[in-house]
């Protein structure tokens, strides 16, 4: 899988689990049937992400951190120190790296074919770990 259809795949993922109404009938059908040949079918799915209204604005985001991480800003008070923390190695790991390509399409298979999307999107640890990095202000 090429890095931009990965990205592609989780910025989707994020702006579903975004999102906090239930995905129209269409656009849940319409998820189900990429879902059949994913591999092929990516370009769809940003397709899809731009045409809806309710993800698109989500997507765009989501995706421009992901190919752009150095120029998200993070606002917020910094964390208090403690021997633990000190430990730890401050680098972000490369969550789009980390995923291998089968499990992100599993993955993505299974949120597609809930028939909750938002909700399964919203339940995967991956997508939780990294919402704080791409939310809108």
């Amino acid at each position: 899988m090429k890095p931009s259809e990965r990205t592609i795949i989780i910025a989707f993922l994020a702006a579903l689990a975004q999102l906090d109404a239930p995905l129209p009938e269409n656009v849940k059908e319409k998820l189900q049937a990429i879902s059949k040949d994913l591999a092929n079918q990516i370009d769809q799915l940003h397709d899809l992400a731009r045409s809806n209204p309710q993800i698109e604005q989500l997507y765009q985001t989501a995706r421009q951190a992901l190919l752009n991480p150095a120029t998200t800003r993070n606002k917020g008070p910094r964390p208090i120190v403690n021997a633990t923390a000190e430990n730890r190695t401050t680098e972000i790991p490369n969550t789009s790296v980390a995923i291998e390509d089968q499990e992100l399409l599993a993955t993505i298979t299974k949120v597609f074919n809930d028939p909750e999307p938002v909700k399964a999107a919203q339940s995967l640890d991956v997508i939780n770990e990294l919402l704080p990095l791409i939310r809108i202000a």
